[in-house]
C-alpha cells in the first residue's frame, strides 16, 4: 500500500507543471525596509494607483521609495526574475533613483555585484527601464533595492512595474 501512495505522488510530482509565471506583487517581502512610507503592492506609495511612468497607469507593481530594501523569499522555486521600472510621474521634480537586483542562496549571504543596477535614473517622463530577464536559479532570496540617484530622496516614489517570476 505504501508504495502504491509513493507512486502517485511521484507521478503526480512528475506532472505538475514547473513553469509558469507569477507577479511579484501577490507576495508579500520576508523583510522590508523603506526610509518614507510603506511599500504598496499595485498601487503606488503616493496616490494609490499604480505606476504611471509616461503617464500609463499598471494593474500589477510594487510601489515604493528611495532608500528601499524589499527582500522575498523564493526558497529556490524560481528561475528568473524581470520587471518594468521607473519614477512615478506623480511627483514632477526631476527626480533620480537607482534600481537594483539583488540574489543570495540560503545562507541569505547577498551575492555582489548585484544582478541588475540601473545606475542613477532620471526617467521622470521618460519610458520605463526594464532589467531583462535575470537568473533566479537555486536562489533562496530575492531582494529589491531602490536608492536616491544622487540627489537625496525627496519625491523618490519608485515603481516596480509586472516585476515577474517565472518558474
Amino acid at each position: 500500500f505504501a508504495a502504491a501512495i509513493a507512486a502517485v505522488l511521484l507521478v503526480t510530482a512528475a506532472t505538475m507543471p514547473r513553469s509558469g509565471e507569477m507577479p511579484l506583487s501577490a507576495m508579500r517581502p520576508a523583510e522590508k525596509w523603506q526610509e518614507w512610507g510603506d511599500p504598496q503592492f499595485d498601487k503606488t506609495v503616493g496616490r494609490g494607483r499604480m505606476g504611471t511612468p509616461l503617464g500609463f497607469l499598471y494593474r500589477k507593481g510594487i510601489g515604493t521609495h528611495a532608500h528601499s530594501v524589499l527582500v522575498f523569499h523564493l526558497n529556490g522555486a524560481f528561475r528568473a526574475f524581470d520587471a518594468l521600472y521607473g519614477i512615478d510621474t506623480e511627483e514632477d521634480h526631476g527626480n533620480k533613483a537607482q534600481f537594483r537586483v539583488f540574489r543570495a542562496p540560503a545562507d541569505g549571504e547577498v551575492e555582489r555585484p548585484p544582478l541588475y543596477d540601473s545606475g542613477s535614473t532620471a526617467n521622470r517622463r521618460g519610458a520605463p527601464g526594464y532589467t531583462g530577464r535575470l537568473n533566479l536559479t537555486g536562489a533562496s532570496y530575492l531582494i529589491l533595492e531602490v536608492q536616491d540617484g544622487g540627489d537625496g530622496i525627496q519625491n523618490d516614489h519608485a515603481d516596480w512595474i509586472f516585476p515577474t517570476l517565472y518558474r
